[in-house]
C-alpha cells in the first residue's frame, strides 16, 4: 500500500475512531479572553465588592444574550457594558451567555430591613408574578430571587426614571411605584 493511500485511510477512517470529537453537549466552553474580561466584574470577588454589579452566574441564557444585544444596540445603556458589548459578535455573545447560564446560581440576601407587606401589596398591584412567576426566571425573563438588593433597586429606579429603556412596560409600571415600595421590593426579591 502506498504511503499516500495509508495517510488517506488514516485521516478519513481511523483518525475519527482513534480520536473521537466530543459531542456538542460534551464540549466545555474555554475560558477565552472575552470571558476573562467579563469575570473581572462578574466574578465572585467583584460581586462582593461592587453593589451595582449583578450576579449573572446561573441567569438564563436568553436573558443574558438579549441584554448583551441591547447593550450593543444602545437599547440599554451603561457606561462600561455598552462599550464592552459594542465589539461583540453574535457567536461571542452566545458563548458568554452559555458560559454564565451553565454556572451555579449563588443567591444574595437583603442587607437592609424592608416592609414585607408593602412589597407584597406592590407585587400584587403591579401583577409582577404574572411574568416573573416564582422569581427564578425563565428564558427571556430574568431571575430575580436572590439577586443583589442594591442592583435590583438600581434597576427599578432606572426603569422609573427612564434611564433604562429596553422594556417599555417596566418604564410605565415603575413610574407609578414609590421609592419606599422600590426599597421594599428590592429587599423582598433578594430574600426569595
Amino acid at each position: 500500500m502506498s504511503k499516500s493511500i495509508f495517510i488517506f485511510i488514516f485521516i478519513f477512517f481511523l483518525f475519527p475512531v482513534l480520536f473521537p470529537t466530543p459531542s456538542l453537549s460534551e464540549k466545555s466552553i474555554p475560558e477565552d479572553e472575552n470571558i476573562e474580561v467579563c469575570q473581572s466584574c462578574h466574578g465572585q470577588e467583584m460581586l462582593a465588592d461592587d453593589p451595582l454589579v449583578p450576579n449573572i452566574s446561573g441567569q438564563h441564557f436568553f436573558y443574558i444574550y438579549t441584554q448583551l444585544k441591547d447593550y450593543k444596540s444602545n437599547r440599554r445603556a451603561h457606561e462600561i457594558m455598552t462599550l464592552m458589548a459594542s465589539g461583540l459578535e453574535k457567536d461571542i455573545m452566545k458563548k458568554i451567555s452559555t458560559y454564565y447560564s451553565e454556572k451555579k446560581w449563588t443567591g444574595f440576601r437583603a442587607k437592609n430591613t424592608y416592609d414585607i407587606s408593602l412589597a407584597e401589596s406592590t407585587i400584587s398591584a403591579g401583577q409582577c408574578s404574572q411574568c416573573h412567576g416564582d422569581w427564578t426566571g425563565a428564558s427571556g425573563v430574568p431571575r430575580l430571587a436572590g439577586q443583589k438588593e442594591s442592583y435590583l433597586k438600581e434597576t427599578m429606579n432606572a426603569f422609573k426614571t427612564s434611564t433604562r429603556l429596553n422594556s417599555a412596560s417596566k418604564n410605565s409600571l415603575f413610574k407609578t411605584i414609590s421609592d419606599e415600595a422600590i426599597n421594599a421590593l428590592s429587599g423582598y426579591l433578594a430574600d426569595q
